[in-house]
Parts: structure tokens; sequence; C-alpha cells
């Protein structure tokens, strides 16, 4: 694992000079916020399998790192080879892109008039309506980001609520009609009837799950 050849753009983020050549690896100083390169190469150089990280420098930009083996024409393995793609540009349009669908999601839940939360597959609240903080006495600075059951003093650690999220949903798309009563500290017994489905996002995030209650307290149910 002594360097051989490098680029002139590796030098961006690892203190690479030409009288490193022959230099091993481990006594060169990175900028990246990863500290197993010298394991990883040692690991690819002993297995021959290749690895791929996204890892991050210093100054907050994102590569995506490969090592391989390098193979001679002879098929011979005389080392590794590591490389680096600056992955940073098309992360902060992933995240602009998250961040504009997080703002549809918020805009289309505002349009429903009973309450509703979008979670995640944490079941913290990303997102809750006006009519869900008007019924429920609850301010949106103590809603969103917290864990549903801990919300307004724990007051939605419910057995039945539990079941519905934890066992019920994670077996079917959807559950409708699921009758719940809870006395609240803040309003008094209510009879809801909840709506749940869980959402499907692109592949590798998370999947979300659309809440919405309806108070049919006093109403006469089938």
């Amino acid at each position: 694992l002594n360097v051989q050849r490098f680029t002139p753009t590796m030098t961006d983020f690892i203190n690479l000079i030409q009288t490193d050549m022959g230099r091993p690896l481990a006594h060169i100083v990175t900028k990246l916020k990863y500290g197993r390169l010298v394991e990883d190469a040692q690991e690819v150089l002993r297995t021959l399998v290749p690895k791929e990280e996204e890892i991050q420098t210093n100054d907050d930009r994102w590569y995506s790192m490969r090592i391989l083996p390098y193979r001679t024409v002879d098929n011979v393995i005389e080392g590794v080879v590591i490389t680096f793609v600056d992955t940073s540009l098309f992360r902060r349009a992933m995240k602009a892109a998250q961040q504009e669908a997080e703002r549809q999601e918020v805009s289309i839940i505002n349009t429903v008039r009973e309450p509703l939360l979008l979670l995640d597959r944490d079941l913290r609240i990303d997102a809750a309506n006006e009519p869900f903080y008007r019924t429920f006495k609850v301010k949106p600075d103590e809603t969103k980001g917290r864990m549903l059951y801990d919300l307004a003093n724990r007051q939605w650690d419910i057995p039945a609520l539990r079941d519905l999220l934890e066992k019920i949903l994670p077996e079917k798309i959807s559950i409708e009609d699921f009758r719940m009563e809870h006395e609240f500290e803040t309003i008094g017994n209510r009879t809801m009837l909840l709506n749940a489905r869980q959402l499907q996002t692109e592949p590798g995030k998370p999947d979300k799950i659309l809440l919405a209650i309806e108070d049919v307290t006093g109403r006469q149910l089938p």
C-alpha cells in the first residue's frame, strides 16, 4: 500500500506531492472525515472484493469512493486503485428536490378538513394540518419532529393506536375506520375513526404513514 501514482485532482483532498511517491498510504494526511481508508484498502487487497463508500471531506464536499484490486495484464494483483467521484452537486439537487416534495406534502395536507398527520417510518411527526392542531389543542412547534406517542405529555401513547401502527398496518397497505376511544387530558373523552395508509416513496427512502383522524364523539355509529 505504497503510493505509486495519483492524478492532480487527488491533491484537492489528500495532501500529496510528487515526493510522496513510494510513501505508505498510512503516512499520508487526508482532508477526509473518514478514518478507515487504509483498513478498507487492506481488506480489498485481502479479499479482492471491491468496496464503495459515500464519504465527506472537511469542507463538507461529498464523494463516492471506490477501492478496487489492481490487476495487471498478466492477471497478477499488485495493489489497489482508489477513485473518488464528486457527488456534492447531485446531493444538493436531491436535497432541494426533497425539500420541494416536503413542501408539496404539507400543502396537500393543509387542504384536508379533517385532522391529518404525516409520520415517518419511526412514527415521528413530519407534518400536521391546522385541523389537527385545532382539534387536539397542540402547537406546531411542540408537534413536528416528535414521536407520536410523546405528543402532548404522552397523551397519544394509546395501546389501541400502537396496535394499529405497529401490528396491523405493517401487514396491510391501508386501514379504514379503525375505531378508538380515549380520554385526553386537554379535550376529554373522544371517539375517533382512524384511517391509515402506507405511502410508498422512492427506493432507498423510508416509507411514510398518512394518518387521518375523524372525531365522531357523540355520533351514532353502526
